[in-house]
């Protein structure tokens, strides 16, 4: 690969672009004064079919570079919060069919464009939803069984809707591109457009049904446009472009609204510029009177895509505009519900107003990183080799509005790291602005080694960017700078994970025996491991509760699943707990694990468990830690199990016989008594479950008798006496309160 030279005329063919704006000598006016300075219109040249076939080609080949990582093993992740888009793009196809426009409000964000890619995929893969379920679903996290119960697999939809998304990422894109080209140079947009194709973090949220990468594009679109308008002679078109999209950006996320202020302000500096040698005040009068028009367009066709884009608008705008600005304003004050997690700390809110240029630094590559550089020290050292005089107001719009929008962002308490996801694009064509300038700088040397060179460096830095995001493929959520430390060193900086691995638990549980019949509970989101299983597989929607309830839950679960994020937030007690044993199955990247997969059958409950007041310790043999009862009755006759788990102590021996005695409150009624062997667990502290059948009466329950357990020595056969843990007391046998 090599590099054009330095533009020598506004009629050659290179990578920098002429200048748009020629500010010819002032002319001086009758009165002594200089007569203002007018825009020269910019030649037109005349388009050669080759340079539409080479567009397009590349156009085409970018698409296909943007694509290929996106959307390979597309159906590897489920990241917590998809589950709450499909539901919400389910609900807002529903609204449509229906119509029922008030309901195509489904959140403040408000991810109208995202909804829209998530209706298109059920319209194109299953069209009769709306029909055969002509309702909204109230809690839409639950879509996954309304798919299943009609028939469809939701990781395909959830697919379907990634594909949809995907696709209008890909054109906004290949506008993008088209806008771009005059602006930066051919060369410099292509490498800009791959840095940002092979970015890790644009692809990791690319891939998702989400609002993030969505707003990202839409707003990068709208900012070309943007500086396409301010060099044109003819602004008009591109205006309205940079409206269309500014609207999209803030239909997916509220604080898009940033692009507002900073189309005012761009038009407003360009427009005393072009006054320049006039009065200050005179100049500023004329340069804000020369804004109105622009700036009237741009937010007319805004404002308009607003309305025509989201149907809710059309019924119910004062209810939309109340609901979203309730819960913005709230989300910005109180953070985010759950704690966070940065260096070490767990903050309750606010994580710290450095939290998103520290995690900039994380997130982008050294590549990025190093062309940001470059280009600040071209702008710094006016090297204009690096950084040609044409590129510095791109350069300057797309910083200011990365730095605006992240010191805007930091203003909230609620933060995570995707939510300056909209700056990486302004970012990496930045960064392609100083490694194409570094390229440069070794081409102009005669030398032909240097040249050589020069195209090297390019090439290698592209090449080095896709590389960088294949490490972590097909995830790529956990990339992390390698020169920080990569994930290892990230894991005592930032939050980590949002679900990456969970594929892979549920392949190990499917490969177990019964795996398909498996209880599993997860210390993270359930939809993470949902989407991966079959029906037949039960995932509970909580951890263990606390008390005698989690004992049985915890008889009943086959296998937990400890997620890295519960662990560095400290939020999950169940998580603390079985960190202290070895996993059945560990799911690690660079050495960081992520998802620890455990079978609860060969390890103790814990005590906040087994310690609760429904509980009753026999020595130090047993304790009985909880117990329940079902009815599992054939008909016309009343069978009730009493299921019964004990944990083994420190003297616990081989075999104990357990009588249960069933004292009627009701003195119509018989006694009853049954004796069963109980052969608990030789380790201390497993939980064992011995289950023992009473035939009761018609219409009776266990609630019908008061029930005592006793523990008989297998060495003398006297009762062992019971002690309640809640107070201490012996008893010679074990009174069951009704509790949970």
């Amino acid at each position: 690969m090599t590099l054009p030279s330095p533009p020598r005329s506004a009629t050659t063919v290179v990578d920098v672009p002429a200048p748009t704006v020629t500010t010819p000598q002032p002319d001086v006016a009758s009165n002594g004064h200089q007569a203002p300075r007018r825009v020269a219109p910019r030649p037109r040249l005349a388009r050669q079919p080759g340079s539409l076939v080479l567009a397009g080609t590349l156009i085409a080949l970018l698409a296909m570079a943007y694509l290929a990582p996106r959307l390979i093993g597309l159906d590897r992740l489920v990241t917590v919060d998809e589950g709450y888009w499909l539901g919400r793009s389910a609900n807002f196809y529903e609204a449509l069919a229906s119509g029922d426009l008030a309901q195509t409000y489904q959140f403040a964000h408000p991810g109208v464009p995202t909804m829209w890619a998530g209706a298109i995929a059920y319209r194109v893969v299953f069209p009769e939803y709306a029909t055969a379920y002509p309702q909204q679903i109230n809690y839409v996290l639950d879509v996954h069984r309304v798919i299943r119960d009609l028939g469809h697999d939701p990781l395909d939809m959830l697919v379907a809707g990634r594909v949809a998304k995907l696709l209008m990422q890909t054109a906004f894109l290949a506008l993008g591109f088209w806008l771009a080209r005059p602006l930066f140079g051919t060369l410099t947009t292509v490498v800009g457009t791959l840095l940002l194709a092979f970015d890790p973090f644009l692809i990791a949220h690319d891939r998702l049904l989400h609002v993030d990468s969505l707003f990202a594009v839409t707003a990068f679109v709208s900012l070309l446009a943007l500086l396409r308008a301010l060099g044109s002679a003819t602004p008009a078109r591109f205006l309205v472009i940079s409206g269309i999209f500014a609207a999209l950006a803030w239909l997916t996320r509220t604080p898009g609204v940033i692009l507002a202020v900073i189309t005012f302000v761009s038009l407003l500096v360009h427009a005393w510029h072009s006054r320049g040698g006039e009065a200050m005040l005179p100049q500023a009068i004329r340069a804000t009177r020369g804004v109105v028009r622009p700036f009237a367009v741009w937010i007319g066709v805004a404002g308009a895509t607003t309305f025509v884009s989201w149907p809710a608008l059309w019924v119910s705008p004062v209810t939309v505009a109340r609901r979203m600005l309730s819960w913005s304003l709230a989300a910005a004050a109180d953070g985010h519900e759950y704690a966070s997690f940065f260096y070490g700390t767990v903050p309750d809110g606010d994580p710290s107003p450095f939290y998103y240029p520290v995690t900039l630094l994380w997130r982008l590559t050294p590549f990025t990183l190093a062309g940001l550089l470059i280009v600040g020290l071209g702008l710094g050292l006016r090297a204009r080799v690096i950084v040609p005089r044409a590129l510095i107001a791109p350069v300057l719009l797309l910083a200011g509005y990365a730095v605006l929008y992240i010191v805007g962002m930091s203003f909230g308490a609620k933060k995570f790291d995707r939510y300056v996801l909209p700056v990486y694009p302004a970012l990496d064509f930045i960064a392609a602005v100083g490694i194409v300038g570094a390229g440069r700088l070794l081409f102009v040397w005669r030398d032909r080694g240097r040249r050589v060179l020069a195209g090297a460096v390019v090439g290698v830095v592209v090449l080095g960017q896709l590389v960088s995001a294949l490490t972590m493929a097909p995830y790529y959520l956990p990339y992390f700078n390698p020169l920080l430390g990569g994930v290892s060193g990230a894991e005592d900086a930032l939050l980590l994970g949002w679900g990456e691995g969970m594929d892979q638990v549920a392949g190990y549980i499917m490969s177990q025996p019964d795996g398909a019949r498996a209880t599993v509970r997860a210390s993270n989101q359930r939809n993470t491991l949902l989407y991966f299983l079959p029906p037949t597989v039960t995932v509970p929607p909580a951890q263990f509760h606390t008390g005698m309830a989690g004992i049985i839950e915890w008889a009943e679960t086959d296998y937990f699943v400890a997620y890295v994020t519960q662990g560095q937030r400290g939020l999950s007690r169940s998580t603390a707990h079985f960190a202290a044993y070895p996993p059945v199955h560990t799911v690690s990247f660079d050495d960081t694990a992520f998802a620890r997969t455990y079978d609860v059958s060969a390890i103790p409950p814990p005590a906040w468990l087994t310690d609760n007041p429904c509980a009753f310790t026999f020595g130090d043999n047993v304790r009985l830690a909880g117990y329940q009862d079902e009815s599992i009755g054939i008909l016309g006759v009343n069978n009730r199990e009493l299921s019964l788990y004990f944990t083994s102590g420190p003297e616990v021996s081989a075999r104990y016989l357990v009588r249960i005695d069933l004292l009627p409150r009701d003195p119509r009624l018989e006694p009853l008594s049954n004796t069963v062997a109980l052969d608990p667990s030789p380790e201390a502290g497993l939980l064992t479950e011995v289950d023992v059948t009473f035939r009761l009466p018609r219409k009776r329950t266990l609630n019908s008798y008061t029930v005592l357990v006793t523990v008989l020595d297998p060495a003398t056969g006297e009762p062992i006496p019971a002690t309640k843990v809640s107070d201490g007391i012996d008893r010679p046998r074990a009174l069951l309160p009704r509790c949970r």
